[in-house]
């Protein structure tokens, strides 16, 4: 019996259906009446609604670059293949109201509009005193 227990235990945790990080670009969905799933911002205090899977995933991600400073300010550069960034204007030019949600590790850490898409990167920033630029490239850079 205790052999049955364990086995199920062991089963439920490897199913496919356990929530598992999730790192991409998903397009917001403005009607929060019937939304598949929701992600917040690392400080938790925004939360958008999405669709259960991104348009792009991790897989478009090429590099990041080290956490630097300017005029009081931290960043990183995100950047994409070629494909990706070509698949990613394409998007944004046949949907151009569309929002974007960059989330990692189920975490939304960036929100773009057609006009933050230029160059072949995504430049993420934020306050000179806050360590979660560095959460960010870490992560980030874990799935390349």
């Amino acid at each position: 019996m205790i052999r049955i227990i364990l086995f199920a235990i062991v089963a439920w945790s490897l199913s496919p259906s356990q929530e598992k990080a999730t790192t991409g670009f998903y397009i917001l969905i403005s009607e929060k009446g019937n939304c598949p799933q929701y992600f917040a911002t690392l400080d938790k205090k925004q939360i958008y609604c999405v669709p259960q899977k991104p348009i792009f995933d991790q897989s478009i991600f090429v590099s990041v670059t080290e956490v630097k400073i300017r005029e009081k300010r931290k960043y990183i550069d995100l950047y994409l293949s070629v494909k990706g960034m070509e698949s990613l204007k394409s998007l944004i030019k046949n949907l151009p109201n569309a929002t974007l949600i960059l989330v990692v590790e189920n975490n939304v850490i960036g929100v773009l509009t057609n006009k933050d898409i230029v160059g072949r990167f995504i430049r993420i920033d934020g306050d000179i005193l806050s360590n979660d630029l560095e959460w960010i490239h870490d992560h980030i850079e874990s799935t390349l």
